[in-house]
């Protein structure tokens, strides 16, 4: 499961330096580009935002395994002139002497999403108080001239 939530922030953050450069491409060059292939290339970062796994191309031919330095250490105890081997995980120790029982990286992802959820409720209050005031402000247009202007710059 970290592996998978390891993928999707590094994609987010991927996506997020590519929307950066294209944002500023866009400002400095908007003039050389017309609007068809501006909206193209915001389409496929579209994509590339709403599907947050990618395909694993280019395993390679020869697979080699990680070792796993520093994650897990071996312990010996002797009891009775017997040597007993224990894996103990270091993850594991540094969160009983801190007194801590959730990992970091939990505790990151956990932060992430309530500033996400709290960014999702401010957008959605925000667009219930403009119609609300859309509601309170707004007037219906009854005169047949003005809504046949419209209609016409409409099909325009």
């Amino acid at each position: 499961m970290t592996q998978y939530i390891i993928s999707f922030l590094l994609i987010s953050f991927t996506m997020s330096m590519i929307v950066l450069f294209v944002m500023s491409f866009n400002a400095l060059s908007s003039k050389w580009f017309n609007a068809r292939l501006r909206y193209a290339v915001w389409l496929v970062i579209l994509v590339g935002l709403l599907i947050p796994f990618r395909p694993a191309i280019g395993g390679g031919f020869i697979s080699v395994p990680l070792s796993t330095v520093g994650q897990d250490e071996a312990v010996v105890i002797q009891n009775n002139n017997q040597e007993e081997y224990q894996i103990i995980a270091t993850a594991n120790q540094s969160t009983s002497q801190n007194g801590l029982s959730i990992p970091p990286f939990t505790i990151l992802v956990i932060i992430w999403a309530s500033v996400a959820l709290l960014i999702f409720a401010y957008h959605i209050w925000r667009y219930i108080r403009f119609t609300m005031l859309i509601r309170h402000w707004g007037n219906s247009i009854l005169d047949e001239s003005v809504l046949e202007i419209f209609h016409s710059v409409k099909k325009r």
